[in-house]
């Protein structure tokens, strides 16, 4: 079976979107009190999340690019 690798970006896109959502959850229940991690760590996680919407979102538009060729 051949691998497509539009599925395959497409695929990347939604789980790092989901994951960047997860850890903005998070760190939104951070700031609401109810998680007790450190300052330095919910940087660390709002950084993460965001990091890792930009690379979902760079698949996503990789993945139309190329179905769009």
């Amino acid at each position: 079976m051949k691998l497509n690798t539009n599925v395959t970006l497409a695929t990347l896109s939604v789980l790092g979107l989901t994951m960047s959502a997860y850890f903005l959850y998070v760190w939104f229940g951070v700031q609401s009190g109810e998680s007790q991690l450190t300052n330095t760590e919910t940087v660390l996680l709002l950084l993460l999340s965001v990091f890792n919407a930009l690379i979902a979102i760079g698949f996503g538009v990789e993945a139309i690019r190329r179905s769009l060729s």
